[in-house]
């Protein structure tokens, strides 16, 4: 009978026990940390694809100049041809 009038003057209590406030304060600091090192990563991440991206479109850029310029004395010989 006694630990249930304590305890119902407990939930009664306005003020929030120390316990409580360390614990709130520790589950705010590790959601922080943790959407910090999430943040960080994804925009390493994000570089990371970037460069990529480039070094892909420099290789593809490579290739296509070699076609065309085949294509290009390709055509300038038939006009030359054509043109005797």
């Amino acid at each position: 009978m006694r630990s249930l009038k304590d305890f119902k003057a407990m939930i009664t209590e306005k003020t929030v026990p120390k316990s409580i406030r360390t614990l709130k304060t520790s589950i705010f600091m590790l959601t922080l940390i943790l959407i910090v090192v999430t943040s960080v990563d994804l925009i390493l991440k994000n570089e990371q694809n970037n460069e990529f991206s480039e070094t892909v479109n420099g290789l593809s850029y490579t290739y296509n100049r070699e076609s065309l310029v085949a294509d290009l004395i390709f055509y300038s010989r038939m006009i030359e041809l054509i043109a005797r």
